[in-house]
């Protein structure tokens, strides 16, 4: 179940670990498990199928955006991070890239989770997750 609550917010890293730990009683169970499995590994090698560092030099703050939460998505918050710091604080994008960073911080423990507003958490699930991790 925990499995399916993590892909249902997009956190496919953690839904493939939990769907590997799952020990089926059934022959039914085991290919339920394992479409699940596969559905996320492919929503993993999807989001995998990015950018070079040069392609990303050359994206726009909207494309920056989808890019690193694609890569959160997947569990690669360094690199998120690495794209979300390259859109500029006076585009429009901005305002939207704070709750991406602020997980990708998160998960990278960089920031003390009891400083984060709610409002924050309220926007983003996985970082609402991830948050819940740290306490």
């Amino acid at each position: 179940k925990r499995a399916d609550q993590y892909d249902s917010i997009k956190d496919y890293k953690k839904a493939q670990e939990d769907y590997k730990r799952v020990r089926p009683k059934s022959e039914i169970q085991k290919s339920r498990i394992q479409s699940k499995s596969q559905n996320i590994d492919t929503k993993i090698n999807t989001n995998k199928a990015g950018f070079t560092d040069m392609q990303i030099s050359t994206l726009s703050p909207e494309s920056k955006l989808v890019l690193s939460e694609k890569l959160l998505q997947i569990g690669e918050a360094a690199k998120a991070q690495e794209v979300l710091k390259t859109i500029p604080a006076n585009s429009i994008t901005f305002s939207k890239a704070s709750p991406l960073l602020l997980e990708s911080q998160v998960k990278l423990n960089q920031v003390n989770v009891n400083t984060i507003p709610k409002s924050a958490l309220e926007q983003n699930k996985r970082l609402k997750v991830a948050v819940k991790e740290r306490q």
